[in-house]
């Protein structure tokens, strides 16, 4: 029993931690799964209902139709949401991975008047969900990845409900600031004129002069030193 809680407890950890690391661009769609277990996602087939924003009609220009966009769900091989691994998996793709991938299953629904596409049958597994708008449709939904289960109010969901988002018509680019480059400065520094108090440079001969110096009073302080001892002791 204990070998088993452990067993959740590190899958659930590690869950955890594949939910830190993944971008935010790359987020898949899995709903809320706190505290749900993955062998009991059941092997069934479930419901894919999406829903495009109509917009405002008022908008100038205004939003376009909603109405004959062409959605294409395809489930990636391999990818057994019965398991911890599954789901590791699931939320670390990237759609950029998920369109390289092979692909097992892969299903086409269209959008009606109201913006609305739905796909029946879905086997359980992880969904890339692209989109492909006509001519007369300005705004191009953004491509989705997905869990076919999610999950919803502590259980697993097989009829997943997503409100899509479209691409931004100008995309924001970055804009780096230059900075200026450090310049050493061209103000030449005044020398002191010449024969004024400028310091002078300190040379070989400056040394042994000071050396010299030095040595000769070292020597007459013995010398006097010695002198008065003689004297001391002559007295005595």
């Amino acid at each position: 029993m204990w070998s088993d809680r452990l067993r959740r407890f590190l899958c659930a950890l590690l869950c955890a931690l594949c939910v830190g690391v993944v971008p935010a661009h790359a987020a898949t769609i899995v709903g809320d799964t706190g505290g749900l277990v993955a062998a009991d996602v059941v092997d069934t087939t479930g419901t894919l209902t999406l829903t495009l924003d109509p917009g405002n009609p008022h908008d100038d220009p205004p939003p376009g139709p909603v109405a004959g966009v062409e959605f294409t769900a395809r489930r990636l091989a391999g990818v057994d949401l019965r398991t911890d691994a599954g789901w590791f998996q699931a939320r670390a793709t990237t759609p950029a991975q998920a369109a390289a991938a092979p692909h097992d299953v892969v299903r086409t629904a269209m959008s009606d008047s109201r913006g609305v596409a739905v796909f029946h049958g879905l086997p359980v597994g992880l969904y890339l969900v692209t989109a492909v708008a006509p001519s007369e449709v300005r705004r191009v939904p953004q491509d989705l990845l997905l869990t076919v289960p999610v999950g919803q109010l502590s259980a697993w969901s097989y009829d997943v409900l997503i409100n899509v988002k479209y691409r931004p018509e100008h995309p924001v680019v970055p804009v780096v600031p230059v900075l200026p480059t450090w310049q050493p400065p061209t103000t030449p520094v005044e020398s002191p004129p010449e024969g004024g108090a400028g310091s002078l440079p300190v040379t070989g001969a400056s040394v042994l002069i000071a050396l010299g110096t030095a040595l000769a009073l070292v020597v007459s302080g013995t010398a006097l030193l010695v002198s008065n001892r003689r004297r001391i002791n002559e007295k005595a």
